[in-house]
């Protein structure tokens, strides 16, 4: 059935759309299914959560632009903002729980405490989707160590042929974001491929830039017992500044997904 949270998503993305007729129109279907969903009949797609909650913040990022200098403390929205802030999740101590309004949000089903993926392949579709979300981009790729201690990308999006082909299988020393993060267990983000040294001469910088990728982050994915198993990566078609790609949220991101694959996924490379 669905969850307190999915719920009050689709009760406030219905006061700003015009009811449950309104909002069926933006979901393509009935409003007696809308009406199911809202009333707690059915579970709700988590494909129609997400559209929801995109709907919600939408809505609510439009109505503060509407009123940029009244402070957070007198304006009428105060309360549509802390509702959004609900909807959101961050981890701490294994975790799922709410965030606050005075954080950056996270709103995706892959942070929800109820995410219950029915196997590997659900699992990092949810986490890739949810790591360009985060990001902003539509360019990424989940990798893992393989038994030969080479990353192989397990999730892709975006990409075509020639780079999968030759980040298939990526060494722990290779000259690329994903290898250094393995490599020294901690993320690594680089704002121009065409001028950072680690991608300087080397073949897989003129793959990226092939590719179309000029910024890259990676963010190590470490298990229960301390070890980095892969790589959430996430790719940029400009130039970007670590400030504009919510890195601690990808790392996160990172986190969240070793604690699926060691305790509910039964990960083994």
């Amino acid at each position: 059935m669905p969850t307190q949270v999915e719920r009050r998503a689709l009760q406030r993305a219905m006061e700003f759309h015009g009811g449950a007729d309104g909002l069926a129109l933006l979901l393509d279907t009935s409003a007696d299914q809308v009406r199911r969903w809202s009333d707690g009949a059915e579970p709700v797609p988590p494909s129609v959560f997400m559209k929801v909650v995109d709907l919600v913040i939408e809505h609510d990022v439009a109505e503060l632009r509407r009123h940029p200098s009244t402070p957070n403390s007198e304006r009428p929205e105060s309360k549509a903002e802390a509702e959004s802030a609900r909807l959101c999740y961050r981890v701490r101590g294994g975790a799922a729980t709410p965030r606050s309004s005075g954080q950056v949000p996270i709103v995706h089903l892959f942070f929800a405490a109820d995410f219950a993926p029915r196997d590997m392949k659900e699992l990092l579709s949810t986490a890739l989707d949810a790591a360009l979300k985060v990001a902003g981009t539509d360019l990424g790729n989940i990798q893992f160590l393989d038994r030969s201690a080479s990353l192989r990308i397990e999730a892709q999006r975006g990409f075509t042929r020639p780079f999968l082909a030759f980040f298939d299988m990526v060494r722990i020393g290779d000259a690329c974001a994903c290898g250094k993060a393995l490599r020294e267990q901690q993320q690594v983000f680089v704002e121009d491929v065409q001028t950072d040294p680690l991608f300087a001469g080397t073949v897989s910088g003129g793959v990226l830039l092939e590719a179309g990728v000029v910024a890259v982050a990676s963010s190590p994915v470490i298990d229960a017992a301390g070890a980095a198993v892969g790589v959430v990566s996430t790719h940029y078609r400009r130039r970007v500044s670590p400030q504009a790609v919510n890195l601690d949220a990808q790392q996160m991101l990172a986190d969240r997904l070793g604690q699926w694959l060691e305790r509910d996924m039964h990960y083994k490379g």
